[in-house]
């Protein structure tokens, strides 16, 4: 029986490497020691670091994004003729080079590991409608998820990297209104 729990491990590394973002294990052990109480070696912590705790992360950040949802609509009178507003967009995150198999980057002056956090969110209550994972060479045209969330009478707002004619036709497929407003600045 181990006094390193999967909270204490979870607490370990979210509010670790919120205290410092390139924490080395060598932190993390400190900061397990300082604020779990435990004592533990670099060698054990790194040992506990594997696919499994991958899954682990991924559950525990999926039942955070259910925990800490927003459920009250907000009054906004703008958009209230809406049924949803469903803002899409992405980030890109920077891996260390140990994943880059799992996580291809674009390599160059850029990592050659990363990760896209593809987010579809919908403003009016600030649910977090999806959240997906790819690597970090996925363009935004193939991410997806924002077509299966769009309902009749929703508003759907995403920026030209997802622009894809056959996701708009799919979108006017099943009623929802396509207006398009393309900016284009010249220097």
């Amino acid at each position: 029986t181990s006094k390193m729990t999967g909270s204490r491990f979870l607490q370990t590394f979210v509010f670790g490497l919120l205290e410092n973002a390139t924490a080395s294990l060598n932190d993390l052990t400190e900061f397990c020691e300082d604020h779990c109480g435990i004592a533990i070696s670099i060698q054990a912590l790194d040992e506990r670091i594997h696919h499994a705790t991958l899954t682990f992360m991924k559950q525990m950040f999926q039942l955070a994004l259910v925990v800490f949802q927003q459920t009250v609509r907000l009054p906004v009178p703008l958009v209230s003729q809406f049924s949803a507003v469903n803002i899409t967009d992405s980030t890109s995150i920077s891996l260390p080079t140990s994943v880059a198999e799992e996580f291809p980057g674009s390599g160059g002056d850029a990592s050659a590991a990363g990760l896209k956090l593809q987010l579809v969110m919908e403003f009016l209550t600030g649910q977090f409608k999806a959240l997906t994972l790819t690597d970090g060479i996925t363009p935004d045209q193939k991410a997806t998820q924002h077509l299966a969330l769009a309902e009749p009478g929703s508003l759907n707002l995403f920026d030209l990297g997802y622009f894809v004619l056959d996701h708009l036709a799919t979108l006017a497929d099943t009623g929802i209104p396509i207006r398009l407003r393309i900016q284009c600045y010249f220097y």
